[in-house]
């Protein structure tokens, strides 16, 4: 199958960006900053919280599990992530 190699390599840059995404954002969190975790997402403070690269790090780590599910292969990094039960 032609897309695999492609699916592939796709996974490998998504966990290459993962990592220090994450790292960059828990360092925020640590620091007080809100909105990793979608504790906040139902209320107004989402509102005035808007962080890109949390975005961006949920985004990447709905696509490494999406990824990692078709190839059968668990990926216990983005397994946490509090949006996807």
């Amino acid at each position: 199958m032609k897309s695999r190699p492609i699916k592939e390599k796709r996974l490998d840059d998504l966990e290459s960006d993962f990592e220090p995404l994450l790292i960059s954002c828990l360092r925020e969190c640590a620091g007080g900053r809100w909105g990793l975790f979608g504790q906040n997402d139902a209320s107004d403070v989402a509102r005035y919280c808007q962080w890109d690269e949390a975005e961006q790090l949920k985004e990447i780590a709905n696509e490494i599990q999406e990824l990692r599910a078709e190839f059968g292969q668990p990926n216990a990094k983005v397994r946490q992530n509090p949006s996807r039960p």
